[in-house]
């Protein structure tokens, strides 16, 4: 039997998924201290109407070697592509229980490769269904899909703006974490170089990323990116 951590962090959370999952065979806990070699993955369920993506601890690198499950009853393709490009191996559309109960177990199985060959696959092939719903005339444009290498995500240097005197107002929006993130990300220069000196990975910075376009009501966490290449850089002493 399969021991797995679910993590609800909806504003309507509950227990009712835990349950359910329960209720389906699983093993399931909801304590997030649970010590991470008894957990053969991680459920987490994700608000299907909004593109914020994995909660931050569903991507820590303590949880890194553990297949990653989201559950985002209609969530629209956008949504499912970008959980597959924030770590989740698989994405679960319905509320049906049994349909993740399954998704765990082909995560879990035996003959499943490794989690970090099942989580590339995943973000390879969500980048490429991205790239091409992007692309001129969207998902039909040309008889190939479009190549996309993860150094898209992982290399994106932030862009070259005029500086500005006074760090703007939006700023204030953002919570004191959120500043600091803006802050690591602004003076590395790129968000692999951000998560290095953070000691995290790329995908829980783009996570905080979008939460913090979420606050501002912006697209993606590329407008923030944008936006951070207008913040002044302070003189060395």
């Amino acid at each position: 039997m399969h021991r797995v951590l679910v993590i609800d962090d909806r504003a309507a959370g509950d227990d009712t998924l835990a349950r359910a999952l329960g209720d389906s065979g699983l093993d399931v806990t909801t304590d997030r201290n649970e010590q991470v070699s008894t957990l053969a993955a991680i459920v987490v369920a994700v608000d299907g109407e909004s593109d914020t993506g994995l909660p931050e601890i569903a991507t820590a690198d303590r949880y890194r070697e553990l297949p990653v499950i989201a559950v985002a009853p209609g969530a629209g393709p956008r949504v499912v592509l970008q959980l597959a490009v924030d770590g989740a191996v698989r994405c679960v559309d319905s509320a049906d229980a049994s349909v993740a109960a399954a998704a765990i177990e082909v995560a879990c199985a035996p003959e499943a490769p490794p989690v970090a060959e099942q989580r590339r696959k995943a973000r390879v092939a969500a980048l490429q269904a991205l790239a091409r719903s992007e692309s001129p005339g969207g998902a039909t444009a040309g008889p190939d899909p479009v190549r996309v290498r993860l150094t898209r995500l992982e290399h994106i240097p932030l862009p070259s703006l005029p500086r500005v005197a006074e760090p703007p107002a939006w700023l204030e929006r953002c919570s004191p974490k959120q500043r600091e993130l803006l802050d690591v990300v602004r003076r590395a220069g790129s968000v692999s170089k951000a998560a290095h000196v953070l000691g995290t990975s790329r995908s829980s910075v783009y996570a905080g990323l979008r939460r913090i376009a979420h606050r501002l009501r912006l697209r993606d966490s590329s407008d923030v990116l944008r936006l951070l290449g207008a913040l002044p850089v302070d003189d060395p002493a």
